[in-house]
């Protein structure tokens, strides 16, 4: 059957977590569930090349999307822009010029997310990796709760939203994802999309899981 991309409502359960040592509590706001979703590609993976890492497997264990900047030690949805790029410059003073207002846009964004937003969650591609290349598209989430700040563990993303995902583990080619999102790159953590690119992407892969059913 070709894939939906409407994931419907969902109800979250919050989990317990266990077994880290810290008196930082897990908090969430409720300033974004009256604004109409938004539509988003996430990447689960940092870095480039030899070390890069890769976060989908928390992704699906723990039932969220993610990003990093986990060093960050304060609740960015707490605090005011400028209060978030003082803490940024903090937590990364080797940050090259530019990247800490890339960092407060991003987790701002990730923040502010509307409830029911979809987002893609998949690896990127960079604008010199050939039209052959595949891209890994792990699911489509659904964003169900507000951010959670989870203490700090080093190397894991602790800021989150609890989402509903749908698994997919389909790969498409670079160039379909070029050709299907308008985009030459997909390199940053989050990419704002519209609609009609997620009904694209999703369409293709639902051809993808047909096609593949047929020849079994």
């Amino acid at each position: 059957m070709p894939y939906s991309n409407d994931l419907g409502p969902s109800i979250y359960s919050k989990r317990k977590l266990s077994g880290q040592k810290s008196e930082q509590k897990l908090t969430t706001v409720s300033n974004s569930n009256l604004i109409a979703p938004s539509y988003w590609a996430i990447k689960t993976s940092e870095g480039g090349g030899k070390n890069s890492k890769e976060h989908w497997s928390m992704f699906e264990r723990e039932k969220v999307v993610a990003i990093g900047w986990e060093r960050v030690a304060i609740d960015p949805s707490r605090v005011n822009a400028a209060e978030l790029l003082v803490a940024v410059h903090a937590a990364y003073p080797d940050n090259k010029p530019g990247a800490d207002n890339f960092a407060v846009r991003t987790i701002r964004d990730f923040v502010e997310l509307p409830i029911d937003s979809l987002m893609m969650i998949c690896r990127g591609y960079t604008p010199n990796q050939s039209d052959g290349k595949s891209v890994q598209v792990y699911a489509f989430a659904r964003v169900t709760g507000q951010l959670m700040a989870v203490p700090y563990v080093a190397g894991q993303w602790r800021f989150r939203r609890p989402a509903m995902l749908q698994g997919i583990y389909k790969t498409l080619s670079v160039g379909v994802m070029r050709d299907l999102l308008k985009l030459g790159s997909l390199r940053q953590t989050m990419h704002q999309l519209s609609r009609e690119q997620i009904k694209a992407i999703a369409a293709e892969l639902g051809n993808l899981c047909t096609s593949s059913a047929s020849s079994a």
